[in-house]
């Protein structure tokens, strides 16, 4: 590209950029006719860029191909934050949001004149198009397509656009009007390299595995995720390979530390999970761990850094809020057996709660895959429980989301016993347990959660959370010799 028109307008700073390829002509680069004289390109991939810029805001105007050379320079949550402000929440006409739980992974949504703008807990909105507010019509144009950037339609000519942008500005600098949920996806190689560092640190240091703040129940550390059965091996650049007993970050640690790695050998480390059937997947090391920046809003999943605005967070707070929560029995508030031990023991008989743990008679497929539907049932209501951090708690989620799929889908070859309730008994392994799930920080726990009730309202089940402190079980009365 190479700029063809420098200037000064209404306070702005002005080059048009220009990439040329000739020879045709393109009906956009008439709007710049007044700049360009009878210079007006022709291109069969014409593409250009007028940018303005300000002492505080540069904006730029894309045309072609060149939206994607600017994008990724650019604020990425400008079109949704312009949207917030001009654009009329009741009145939508088409959104696309993405989940980050459930089968649902991707939504686009059409919708009649004069709907509002509906987003559910756990979405996170990439494009609105809508309507402009009646009193900002005449500046930006009856309607705007809003995302990481903004299109929008106002009547102008070249040497209005100086005066538009001031405008535009001005109200950038009011409160939104209405919240969006959105997460982005961190591309700029120097942020994803900031936040390497970061999960590189956390695995080194031996307090993060499951550390928790003293004085709070959050998570702070970083933990493999896997499910199933079957084996799963690590293996860094010119190393040998290794499988795990049980994998965790202590085990990754030491092996870290026995070969003398690397940063960048870290990260270099490749994941084969082997199934019990011979069947194996290989993946990067980031692409098998779980990690959150609770301070940046940001997480680690699927391998990607992904960070979520404060609507999002809000969204997420209020669905999981608004599940039903049970009462925890005094003598359950804490914990310390096992899981298996706890649905075993007299306590729970003696409170009218039926053991179903391991019973792989309930829920039965034409797969031989065991399923294991739930773990106590009492009355109408099914439980499913787990004690641990918030990670191996959202593994509860996910085995319960599976038997609801399977419900769903009418997968199962006999009837199993009828329930109204199905409820998550969450064992919290913290200082102190949280009083409501919402009132966490993992992100992907109650992205978990959110999708679990999704379908037990589907379903026409009620969803329900319980919560018990997990307490460790001292392996001895006496205090150490000091």
């Amino acid at each position: 590209m190479s700029v063809a028109h420098r200037d000064n307008a209404d306070g702005w700073r002005t080059e048009l950029w220009l990439h040329k390829v000739p020879h045709k002509p393109v009906p956009w680069t008439l709007f710049y006719r007044p700049l360009l004289g009878d210079d007006v390109p022709t291109a069969p991939g014409l593409s250009g860029v007028y940018m303005l810029q300000s002492d505080e805001t540069c904006y730029a105007i894309t045309h072609g191909s060149a939206h994607f050379f600017v994008r990724p320079f650019c604020d990425y949550d400008f079109g949704i934050d312009v949207a917030k402000r001009i654009a009329n929440e009741g009145d939508v006409t088409q959104t696309a949001s993405k989940r980050f739980q459930g089968i649902r992974r991707k939504e686009i949504r059409s919708y009649a004149a004069n709907s509002r703008l509906s987003v559910q807990g756990g979405e996170s909105v990439d494009f609105v198009q809508a309507k402009i507010m009646p009193d900002y019509q005449a500046l930006f144009g009856r309607s705007g397509k809003f995302g990481t950037s903004a299109q929008l339609s106002p009547k102008l000519t070249v040497f209005d656009v100086g005066h538009f942008l001031s405008s535009l500005s001005v109200e950038m600098r009011k409160p939104e009007r209405f919240r969006v949920p959105r997460t982005l996806v961190i591309k700029e190689p120097a942020e994803v390299e900031r936040f390497d560092r970061i999960l590189v640190d956390g695995i080194r240091s031996p307090g993060s595995t499951t550390a928790f703040a003293s004085d709070s129940f959050e998570l702070s550390g970083v933990e493999f995720i896997f499910g199933g059965s079957g084996d799963i091996s690590i293996k860094a650049p010119r190393k040998p390979s290794v499988t795990l007993d049980s994998p965790s970050i202590e085990e990754l640690r030491t092996y870290i530390n026995e070969h003398n790695l690397t940063d960048d050998q870290i990260l270099r480390i490749n994941v084969t999970h082997i199934g019990d059937d011979g069947s194996y997947r290989t993946e990067k090391l980031k692409e098998s761990l779980d990690f959150t920046v609770d301070a940046q809003r940001v997480v680690l999943t699927g391998g990607k850094w992904m960070q979520f605005n404060q609507d999002y967070l809000d969204y997420l707070d209020e669905v999981v809020r608004g599940i039903d929560t049970e009462e925890t029995e005094s003598s359950f508030k804490s914990i310390s057996m096992t899981e298996t031990g706890f649905n075993a023991s007299q306590a729970v008989r003696d409170a009218g709660y039926i053991n179903a743990d391991k019973d792989f008679s309930i829920f039965k497929t034409k797969s031989s895959t065991s399923i294991e539907a739930w773990d106590l049932q009492r009355g109408d209501t099914v439980y499913a429980l787990k004690f641990g951090t918030a990670q191996k708690l959202g593994y509860v989620c996910d085995q319960a989301s599976n038997l609801l799929h399977l419900l769903s889908n009418k997968a199962g070859v006999k009837r199993i016993p009828q329930f109204q309730r199905y409820c998550l008994w969450l064992g919290y392994e913290a200082q102190t347990a949280p009083k409501n799930i919402a009132d966490t920080n993992s992100i992907i726990l109650k992205q978990k959660i959110e999708a679990w009730a999704r379908l037990c309202t589907d379903l026409g089940i009620t969803p329900v959370i319980k919560i018990s402190k997990k307490v460790s079980r001292r392996t001895s009365p006496f205090p150490k010799r000091r």
